[in-house]
């Protein structure tokens, strides 16, 4: 009698490695506004929910004390200055000692110092936006007198955004910087595109879960 042989045809098969997670939209940047200096807000150029360029002025204090005290300065320096180009004549004939030439240099360094300062000072005026974003509301009016505590608003920068997840231990090693991955938003089935920008280097503890951020292009404001 012949031999009877069991046959398993191996073939390929598309396996499905997909891993799903879910996760939430934040800004690619998010600042509070806020002034270095304390003082009364005289201009407030701020349309809530209006988009801002780097660099935009967004509010002004009231800058007419350090102007004042800037020309002030400014006409001490450059009397102090020309005090110093006589000391300098008289040291060179030894008419005057070098200590006291020393004390009219020191007195034009100061000033020139004090200078700078007040420069430093006024420009802190002018709050302008760190980046390009969207304003959010504003939490107060022109007039008011603020200090370096008080929230104007809050800046968005709303394009790219990032995608913040969580994966299952096991994966850890699976996901890498630069990886495509593909998500999609609550009541809308479109497919859409990210890049992983970044893993944390800790597992949580409790979860077992290693946290995923992706950064996603936004260009149409579609995502919030």
């Amino acid at each position: 009698s012949g031999l009877e042989v069991d046959i398993y045809v191996a073939e390929k098969v598309s396996k499905n490695s997909t891993i799903y997670a879910s996760g939430t939209i934040i800004p690619n940047e998010e600042v509070e506004i806020k002034s270095e200096v304390s003082g009364r807000l005289v201009q407030l150029n701020i349309k809530e929910g209006g988009f801002v360029k780097k660099g935009q002025l967004i509010a002004k204090l009231d800058d007419s004390e350090i102007i004042a005290l800037i020309k002030k300065l400014k006409y001490e320096e450059e009397l102090a200055s020309q005090i110093e180009t006589r000391q300098k004549k008289l040291l060179d004939i030894d008419a005057i000692s070098k200590e006291e030439y020393d004390m009219v240099v020191t007195r034009v360094n100061t000033l020139s110092a004090d200078m700078e300062f007040q420069q430093v000072q006024l420009e802190k005026t002018s709050i302008k936006a760190p980046f390009n974003g969207r304003m959010g509301f504003k939490n107060i009016s022109e007039g008011a007198y603020i200090t370096p505590s008080v929230v104007i608003a809050i800046l968005v920068q709303t394009n790219p955004v990032k995608l913040d997840f969580s994966l299952p231990e096991k994966y850890a090693t699976k996901v890498i910087n630069g990886q495509p991955i593909s998500f999609s938003i609550d009541g809308d089935d479109e497919k859409l595109s990210a890049e992983v920008i970044a893993l944390d280097p800790n597992i949580d503890e409790e979860l077992r879960t290693l946290k995923v951020r992706a950064k996603a292009n936004n260009e149409a404001g579609k995502f919030l």
